[in-house]
C-alpha cells in the first residue's frame, strides 16, 4: 500500500510543473498582452489540461474499484460469520 511518504516525491514533481508551467504563461502574457500571445499560451496548455482530466480520471476510476474491492471484502467477512 502507497503511504504518505511514497506519493509525496511524485505529487511534487507534478506541483512543480504545473507551478512552473502556470509561472510561465503569466509571464508570457505579461510581457507579450495580446490576442495571439493568449491564443499561443491556450494551445500549448490544452495538452497539459487533457493529461490532469486523464491523470485524474486513472486514479478516480482506481480508487472506485479500491472502494467496491473493500466492500466486496467485507461482505464476505460479515457472510463467512453468518452462516445457517
Amino acid at each position: 500500500m502507497d503511504t504518505p511518504a511514497d506519493r509525496a516525491p511524485v505529487l511534487a514533481m507534478i506541483w512543480s510543473l504545473a507551478g512552473f508551467k502556470l509561472f510561465m504563461s503569466i509571464m508570457i502574457l505579461w510581457t507579450f498582452p495580446s490576442w495571439h500571445a493568449v491564443m499561443i499560451v491556450m494551445v500549448l496548455s490544452v495538452p497539459w489540461i487533457i493529461l490532469f482530466l486523464a491523470w485524474a480520471g486513472v486514479l478516480a476510476r482506481m480508487r472506485a474499484r479500491l472502494h467496491r474491492a473493500r466492500a466486496r471484502r467485507a461482505e464476505m467477512v460479515r457472510q463467512e460469520w453468518y452462516v445457517d
